[in-house]
């Protein structure tokens, strides 16, 4: 909800993921489906100590504040397991445009020996606004020291002015797209 509210697209609604490689550490989250009645439960059945985290019912915090909807959104048929079911969908879509973005990258983007990325405009031009921005989001990130990618927006506006042969020159995070 709180992506949802923030405006995010495919990616931040998809959730996060349950398995994430990241360079050499995989970090894996398999309570991600789990209830807090099941997991509470499980502490009872085998006498687990539980720390009760004071911030769950601070309403200063939106996260607490959106929980207090859960009620309203069940009784409209928006249960947790008909969001999860949504969510899964939409990971399912996020996977497949990352796979397709994957091989445009593949298909487009040349490494030059001098540290630059080349991407070959007439191919990846051709292709669907978030393909491009997925493509041209991933060359900011290979060559910038950025942990989280540049603004939505920017990179689309980028890449609309690049695929219409409209751009001189742009810098972002550090780098020069021209």
């Amino acid at each position: 909800w709180m992506r949802l509210a923030d405006g995010s697209g495919l990616t931040g609604l998809a959730a996060m993921s349950d398995v994430l490689a990241d360079a050499d550490i995989m970090w894996v989250r398999p309570l991600l489906d789990v209830t807090r009645s099941d997991i509470a439960a499980y502490a009872r059945l085998h006498a687990l100590p539980v720390i009760d985290d004071a911030s769950n019912r601070n309403d200063g915090f939106l996260r607490v504040r959106l929980r207090g909807f859960a009620e309203q959104l069940a009784a409209e048929g928006l249960t947790p397991a008909r969001l999860s079911r949504t969510i899964d969908k939409l990971r399912d879509a996020e996977d497949a445009l990352a796979q397709i973005a994957d091989d445009l990258w593949q298909s487009t983007v040349s490494l030059h020996p001098a540290g630059a990325l080349r991407i070959d405009i007439s191919g990846w031009a051709a292709c669907p606004r978030d393909l491009r921005r997925r493509v041209l989001q991933r060359a900011v990130m290979t060559l910038s020291a950025l942990v989280y990618p540049p603004a939505h927006d920017l990179l689309v506006d980028i890449a609309d002015q690049a695929s219409r042969a409209q751009l001189t020159a742009a810098t972002l995070a550090g780098c020069w797209i021209r």
